[in-house]
Formats: structure tokens, C-alpha cells, sequence
């Protein structure tokens, strides 16, 4: 996953390889965002090596999304969402979860784009059925014009008979 130029790299730390491969999580304080995995790369307080977890929300001066937890702390949350989801799931399992409603939240935004591409489309289809009639009209109107031109026979059509 790469990150681009986020604050937590500038600053030392970096998207590390997953150790113990752990999930990747919604952020559990804002919910808008999936946390991040970091290495600590400098040598800050002993910490050189140690993995973190944080939401990309969160600023290099603590200030955003409060959401930042070294790798042993993040283990036990990440462990506390699965009991959770699984508790759930055995209780109420027709009650929607976290990840279904991700996936309603998804088929929201997709059923919306579907909408407005056929509404365009539909505009379109409108707008150029409006031209044909408009060109069907015209001729009607003029078709009395041709109709003497048509009705008669060629010139010198008499002459041969």
C-alpha cells in the first residue's frame, strides 16, 4: 500500500511489512479512515524498529484522530473487534455487521452513480427524440408540396402511348 507523502513518513517512520499480519482496521475513534502499519525508523526513545498503528487522520503533533497504538496494543484491539463481531454474529447474525455495512455503504454510492449515468443518458435520449420529431413534423408539413409533383405523370409520358 503505498502512501504517498503522508506526515508520518516525513517524519521518520514509514509503511512497514506486516509482522504478525494483522488486519488492517476502520479506524475505531473516527470510523472514516484505514488505520496505517509504521515502522519507527529512527532512533526515538529506543523505539527504533517498534511497529505502530495509526489513522491517517492523525498529525505528527497529536492533533486529528486520536487513534495511535504500538503493534502489542493494536493486537489486543484488533482481537477485541473479532470477539465483538463474533459475539454479534452467533446472537443476531440477521443484524447487520461492520463489514456489511461497508458494503451497503458501497452499493449506495454505486446505485447513485448508476442513477445519474441513466438520468444522463436518459437527457440525451430526450433531447434527441425531441430533434426527430421536430424533422418528422417538417416533413409532414411539407409533403403537401411534393404530393402535385408526385401525382403526376412524367413529362412526355403521353406521347409514347
Amino acid at each position: 500500500m503505498n502512501r504517498g507523502s503522508s506526515s508520518n513518513e516525513s517524519s521518520g517512520m514509514q509503511m512497514s511489512r506486516r509482522r504478525h499480519k494483522l488486519p488492517l482496521i476502520t479506524c475505531t475513534e473516527c470510523g472514516k479512515h484505514t488505520v496505517g502499519e509504521y515502522e519507527v525508523k529512527t532512533d526515538m526513545k529506543g523505539n527504533k524498529g517498534r511497529i505502530f498503528f495509526t489513522c491517517p487522520a492523525r498529525k505528527r503533533d497529536g492533533s486529528g484522530c486520536p487513534f495511535w497504538y504500538w503493534e502489542e496494543d493494536y493486537e489486543k484491539i484488533v482481537e477485541k473487534q473479532k470477539n465483538k463481531k463474533d459475539k454479534h454474529s452467533e446472537s443476531s447474525p440477521h443484524l447487520a455487521i461492520h463489514d456489511e455495512d461497508t458494503a451497503r455503504s458501497g452499493f449506495m454510492q454505486v446505485s447513485h452513480d448508476i442513477e445519474q449515468i441513466v438520468k444522463s443518458n436518459f437527457e440525451k435520449l430526450n433531447k434527441t427524440l425531441q430533434n426527430l420529431f421536430k424533422v418528422f413534423c417538417f416533413l409532414l408539413l411539407c409533403m403537401p408540396l411534393y404530393k402535385p409533383c408526385i401525382c403526376q405523370p412524367p413529362f412526355g409520358s403521353d406521347l409514347l402511348s
